[in-house]
């Protein structure tokens, strides 16, 4: 199922009305137009859809690019673990020629590289926005479900209002 179809099978599910001819709600310009839906808030509709798509893929572009960049990170750290015989100084001396006291450079290969491993860049602000953006649409589900609670409205729609200022510190949290 392409882009379009699978928009179309998304507005028939929320927007649709049974009253309506599917194939007049999804007529087309024909004269110049292009592939335009005639129906302006159809149309509108599609715009924010195909906006909304591109944001995604640019959001997983950037999570696919900090998931590789922390795979190579470990794979790093692999490589230090495994090169971790500490048999010679970072002066390039086999640590058996030197005396108890050393040379004042650090005492082996592991914890040179190692500590600069520990100092390079970790950060995931891609993968943290995803993740928040995440849990605030779960946040918010929850908050439409307690609108549609029958038994106890009051405090359902207090405990609403709640989760919906919690998804945007979440979103917002995510921003900084």
């Amino acid at each position: 199922m392409n882009s379009k179809e699978q928009f179309e099978a998304w507005y028939l599910e929320n927007w649709g009305h049974t009253e309506d001819n599917h194939e007049s709600l999804f007529e087309r310009f024909q004269d110049g137009c292009g592939d335009e839906y005639y129906r302006l808030g159809v149309r509108m509709a599609y715009e924010a859809w195909q906006a909304a798509s591109k944001a995604s893929e640019q959001q997983l572009a950037a999570v696919v690019a900090e998931n590789a960049a922390t795979d190579n990170r470990m794979q790093q750290l692999i490589q230090i673990i495994n090169n971790a015989d500490n048999d010679y100084c970072m002066c390039g001396d086999a640590m058996s020629g030197h005396g108890h006291g050393g040379c004042g450079h650090p005492t082996g290969m592991f914890d040179y590289h190692y500590n600069k491993w520990l100092e390079s860049d970790s950060e995931t602000p891609a993968t943290d926005a995803a993740i928040a953006k995440i849990q605030a649409q779960g946040v918010e589900m929850f908050a439409s479900q307690l609108r549609t609670n029958d038994n106890g409205a009051s405090v359902c729609k207090m405990i609403a209002l709640g989760a919906d200022e919690f998804a945007a510190q979440l979103r917002q949290g995510a921003a900084l």
